[in-house]
């Protein structure tokens, strides 16, 4: 997996979330106005950077002149954030590996299409979505590859965004039912991302690895050489409302209790 370096100052308050999987529903969801109002208080709370790591849409496709309307509540919310000085950075997963201009150039982001290292408040940090690690899911990984082909992206594009949007979410569907709490699927992802995060602990110089995919809030930690090092994965917002924060070289699992006017 390749790698992009990005510093941060030492002086920040960064927040980490994945797997919000919005415009599943046809119309704006619960949890797109929960989200929306989690945004909204970032500025309010120090926040200096926002990490998106993947799945952010269940479906995102970019044509060059249409964006689905269900997106656009969250999407205008992300504006106005970057607007209000918040830094924005995007690791693409498996369900929006599509990212790309009209995310850098109308909302803000930086976009990263592969994990990515990062400095950020004294503390090195990698971030990836999570998704292929789990080598025995032989269809994510076909789904993957026609994903990123170039023949695929062409056919979508001229495909009518609606029955683009149609099929998006049949296959989106079908690929979340791995992570379903319901299934065996979601603690085989969860465990290949474990495995792969304690692995790169060990073996690279990063104090954290930060991850979704899997949709479990995680919190682990281990000894290399007497340092203490951190796996977390920031879970979902389709069931658990969870969230990291990094400050001041203390990272946290937290989770957003709408109403109470400020971050649990």
């Amino acid at each position: 997996m390749g790698l992009a370096e990005q510093s941060s100052s030492l002086q920040t308050r960064s927040v980490f979330i994945s797997d919000v999987h919005l415009g599943s529903e046809p119309e704006e969801s619960d949890r797109s106005i929960t989200l929306r109002k989690f945004l909204a208080g970032l500025p309010d709370d120090g926040v200096s950077d926002l990490y998106v790591l993947g799945d952010l849409f269940d479906f995102w496709f970019e044509y060059r002149s249409v964006v689905f309307s269900s997106n656009f509540p969250v999407l205008r919310a992300l504006a106005e954030l970057r607007d209000s000085g918040v830094r924005l950075h995007y690791v693409v997963g498996n369900h929006d590996c599509w990212a790309g201009p009209f995310m850098e150039n109308f909302i803000g982001f930086t976009v990263h299409k592969e994990p990515v290292a990062a400095e950020i408040s004294g503390t090195r940090v990698f971030l990836c979505h999570g998704d292929g690690l789990n080598r025995s899911d032989y269809g994510a990984r076909v789904f993957s590859a026609i994903a990123r082909w170039r023949v695929a992206i062409g056919l979508f594009r001229v495909m009518h965004p609606d029955l683009a949007l149609r099929f998006g979410r049949m296959v989106s569907g079908l690929s979340r039912q791995l992570v379903n709490a319901e299934t065996p699927g979601r603690l085989r992802e969860a465990e290949a991302v474990r495995r792969y995060a304690l692995r790169k602990l060990r073996d690279d110089d990063v104090d954290m690895i930060l991850a979704g995919h899997c949709h479990i809030p995680t919190d682990e930690s281990i000894e290399v050489d007497g340092r203490t090092k951190r796996y977390i994965n920031v879970g979902d917002w389709l069931t658990h409302f969870t969230y990291a924060e990094l400050s001041q070289g203390q990272i946290a699992l937290k989770t957003f209790q709408e109403g109470t006017g400020s971050l649990e």
